[in-house]
């Protein structure tokens, strides 16, 4: 398998690179080619690669890692829901606010009202 191209632990450790790497790069647009470069892999090796270490696509991680920072800033601050958008990189709120449905089952605000705890 494929997967032992680089030696196990080298690829856990690859993944785990781009990963920090979409961490602390919420805010951009990234694209496989540049996570894939990153480490230094192909982008149809290193999409394979995370999928078999995470479980999801490259971009769909991306989306997730995203929208869990969403919550913690719903969560956390009073931060307005565009600010919260455009600090994640979204095109505009509303696009946010349908992409949070869809992995929530609620809005953005709505989540707030339920879950949020105001730190002033």
């Amino acid at each position: 398998s494929d997967l032992f191209d680089y030696g196990t632990a080298n690829v856990g450790e690859r993944v785990a690179r781009s990963i920090d790497f979409m961490k602390g790069h919420l805010r951009e647009p990234l694209k496989i080619a540049t996570l894939a470069a990153l480490v230094s892999l192909s982008r149809s090796h290193y999409t394979t690669l995370f999928q078999r270490v995470t479980g999801y696509a490259p971009l769909s991680y991306l989306n997730h890692l995203r929208m869990q920072r969403a919550v913690q800033l719903l969560n956390t601050t009073d931060m307005s829901i565009k600010q919260i958008s455009d600090q994640l990189g979204f095109c505009d709120q509303f696009y946010f606010s349908r992409a949070f449905v869809k992995m929530h089952n609620h809005s953005p605000s709505e989540h707030r009202r339920r879950y949020g705890r105001l730190i002033h």
